[in-house]
């Protein structure tokens, strides 16, 4: 999981916490209570969330599912690069990247 938390106790203001595991009840309970000023979660352990994820209702969190590789843009360089990639073994026999 990776958690951003704003923290409004500390000093500086700002906490984060990268690749953090975190409590499903403690961190919802801890945003409705004004305890944290709230976290962004992109990654979770099953896709989609339930419905009755106490995450879905917790105030100033914000949940975004984990599909950075989805975009027009990263499908459209995907795209170019194997096409690159199959034109320089059929032109040159170079082979770049991983094969599996």
């Amino acid at each position: 999981m990776k958690v951003l938390i704003s923290d409004p106790i500390t000093d500086s203001g700002l906490s984060v916490l990268k690749d953090a595991n975190f409590n499903l009840v403690e961190l919802p309970n801890s945003s409705n209570e004004e305890k944290i000023a709230g976290a962004a979660i992109d990654v979770f352990t099953s896709e989609p969330l339930d419905n009755g994820n106490p995450l879905l209702n917790a105030s100033n969190i914000l949940l975004t599912p984990h599909l950075g590789a989805s975009t027009q843009e990263a499908k459209e360089g995907v795209s170019l690069a194997i096409c690159q990639q199959v034109r320089d073994f059929l032109i040159d026999e170079k082979l770049t990247n991983a094969i599996n």
